[in-house]
């Protein structure tokens, strides 16, 4: 049978009491789909009845993107697959319902031999995968039985993690969880995650960001999958006369990447000017700096 076929097969089994009963669960995606129209995403994801059918509706179809998307990649590839990794930390933001798991863990399975806990240290074709799957919503109860389905029709070669809470979060105890988490990670994926930030707090969302490009480590990978819907609509301010652009847009042509060395430039930067910097001068920076720009632009 053909992976994909495997992978919605996987759901079939692991959603089968929630596809079972139709009339509710018809009922249930008619209130999420009105949600969503109202991008009133935090009523979705912290109300647990609605969980189960989220899970059951997109992340079957969620999966089978993600894992095409890493399949077709060379450097997702790669990343996920190097001989010469030891371990690989993968931190998948925003990712409780379960796509991200199918997806990485098949594309995995498929690629690269079981772990054999015998010898897994001495050779390098088993390396030490793990998955954390962070969320603000707690997928546990419904994503148990595709983990089992999973378990049974693939030999996953990874070891799963997750917690629980809001991203956004300015507790302390998210920030230094958040904190650590990306500044370990090798691989980090945002899917369908950023714009729901961006929606629910501008200015937490700036903060997390900021946060991202930070911690993140020298060679890491930031993969990100969304829609251009709410950054279309999202201006940015300009000190010229001239309209202000849209984030999608200034994103689109500023070919952004990140390293310390960069966000470190950007924080001398700050902290040594009182006075905004210059037009001109913030678009010949890093392109880290950039980042930070656009970012205190849409506050």
């Amino acid at each position: 049978m053909a992976t994909e076929s495997l992978i919605l097969s996987v759901f079939a089994a692991g959603c089968a009491s929630t596809l079972d009963a139709q009339a509710e669960f018809r009922m249930k995606l008619h209130t999420i789909k009105k949600l969503f129209v109202q991008r009133d995403y935090l009523r979705i994801f912290t109300d647990a009845s609605l969980l189960a059918a989220y899970v059951a509706d997109y992340s079957p179809s969620r999966a089978l993107a993600y894992r095409a998307m890493l399949a077709a990649s060379p450097s997702l590839s790669a990343a996920l697959l190097s001989p010469s990794a030891s371990s690989i930390n993968i931190y998948a933001i925003g990712a409780g319902s379960g796509a991200e798991l199918v997806a990485i863990t098949t594309f995995v399975a498929e690629n690269r031999p079981p772990i054999q806990p015998s010898n897994h240290s001495a050779n390098n074709s088993n390396i030490n995968i793990t998955l954390h799957c962070q969320d603000i919503a707690d997928y546990s109860s419904a994503i148990a039985p595709i983990r089992a389905a999973l378990a049974a029709k693939f030999n996953p070669s990874i070891f799963f993690e997750s917690s629980v809470f809001d991203i956004l979060s300015t507790e302390t105890v998210h920030i230094a969880e958040k904190t650590a988490r990306i500044s370990a990670a090798d691989f980090i994926t945002a899917f369908f995650l950023l714009n729901e930030l961006l929606a629910n707090s501008k200015r937490d969302f700036v903060t997390f960001v900021k946060l991202l490009v930070a911690e993140m480590k020298p060679g890491a990978l930031l993969v990100v999958v969304d829609s251009a819907g709410s950054f279309s609509e999202v201006e940015i301010t300009t000190q010229s006369s001239s309209p202000s652009p849209s984030l999608s847009s200034s994103l689109a042509s500023s070919k952004i990447k990140s390293t310390d060395s960069h966000d470190n430039h950007y924080k001398k930067k700050r902290a040594s000017s009182s006075s905004p910097v210059p037009q001109q001068q913030q678009y010949s920076s890093s392109p880290t700096y950039m980042v930070y720009q656009l970012l205190d632009a849409i506050q």
